[in-house]
């Protein structure tokens, strides 16, 4: 397998798809193997097995198929941001660790490119953590990073460093001065310093209504990670869109109302992008600094053309295949996998030899 770019829409501009002295964060593959051994592959589908009853060519099979979604992105990443960017995180993934009756075969894969070109860091985390979503730990709003105290604990504080729940990620969107949150973070605003801070700096704040699991076509864990079917960017000339699922603005309990307030709330106009026939959890998505937008391939251009027109096409990135395995199975997709983070706080955080 080839770590080639992909090259099927224009290249991009010369412009900063980051923010100064930031650097990406992008998982180290060893995370794939955890759903290689949950996954079969056949004319229906997905389909959860038993991780000790698969045969070793299976687990091989259904590693390379993930492998391919993992650096096709990947390739992206590095055309559009340059290697020199991206740091991949090589913490241990604790495997299977709670489940009974599981065992801890070894996945034997020898195709996978050489990642030498990338710095590769372990991040001190505070407790045992087997997730490998980067985006849970923190949040970077404005030219201040919320850090998740869940996870990191001891951080140097200051005033562009702050420990807040806002560092939750997946529960956060936020473009220009607006943020939303999911409304499980909403009710710790009076109580969290985070919430405090973006106040006084002069951000609106409104809150999402969490996601209904049984709303849902696949496996979804965390009601309150709205990023995973809503996603929040800014266009060209610095208007906000609200981008949703329907399988989420439609899924009842008066969503779509609540939806509609949180976006009138920080000026933004919300767009309702038909998800039957997009791959899972289409909507997680990044747009970087410059505007673009990293997008998974589809065989339905349900949401690249919405994003075409919010932001040109030249703004959109799209994989050359589409991401279905890594989010049926993972339960996260581009933004779950990646983050940015000031290369001080990543400096502080990396483990010490």
């Amino acid at each position: 397998m080839s770590l080639s770019p992909d090259i099927e829409r224009s290249k991009p501009r010369e412009v900063k798809p980051l923010l100064p002295g930031h650097r990406l964060l992008f998982p180290n593959p060893g995370f794939l193997f955890g759903a290689a051994g949950k996954m079969t592959m056949d004319e229906m589908g997905l389909v959860n097995v038993r991780f000790k009853d698969l045969p070793q060519e299976r687990l091989d099979r259904n590693a390379q198929i993930l492998g391919e979604e993992y650096f096709y992105l990947l390739g992206l990443l590095r055309e559009h941001i340059g290697a020199d960017n991206i740091v991949i995180v090589r913490n241990r993934i604790i495997m299977l660790k709670d489940l009974p009756d599981s065992d801890f075969r070894d996945v034997h894969i020898t195709h996978y490119p050489d990642l030498s070109e990338f710095e590769s860091v372990d991040l001190s985390v505070s407790q045992n953590h087997p997730s490998i979503w980067t985006r849970d730990g923190f949040s970077t709003i404005g030219d201040i990073t919320f850090v998740n105290p869940k996870f990191f604990s001891g951080v140097d504080e200051d005033e562009k460093v702050i420990s807040s729940s806002l560092g939750e990620g997946g529960s956060v969107l936020v473009a220009g001065n607006a943020v939303l949150v999911s409304e499980d973070l909403w009710i710790e605003k009076n109580q969290d310093r985070g919430f405090n801070v973006l106040k006084r700096l002069g951000f609106t704040v409104a809150p999402l209504p969490p996601v209904d699991p049984n709303k849902q076509k696949y496996v979804f864990i965390n009601e309150s990670h709205i990023d995973c079917h809503a996603a929040l960017i800014i266009d060209p000339s610095g208007k906000l869109h609200l981008l949703v699922a329907e399988s989420y603005s439609r899924q009842g309990n008066g969503t779509r109302k609540r939806i509609r307030f949180a976006a009138d709330t920080i000026g933004a106009k919300v767009f309702e992008v038909d998800d039957r026939n997009l791959p899972p959890l289409a909507l997680n998505f990044i747009q970087l600094a410059d505007k673009t937008a990293i997008v998974t391939g589809s065989e339905t251009a349900d949401l690249t053309f919405v994003l075409d027109n919010i932001l040109g096409a030249n703004n959109v990135r799209v994989t050359s295949v589409p991401l279905l395995a890594i989010p049926a199975m993972l339960a996260g997709s581009i933004r779950c996998m990646t983050n940015t983070i000031p290369e001080s706080l990543l400096n502080q955080l990396k483990t010490k030899a």
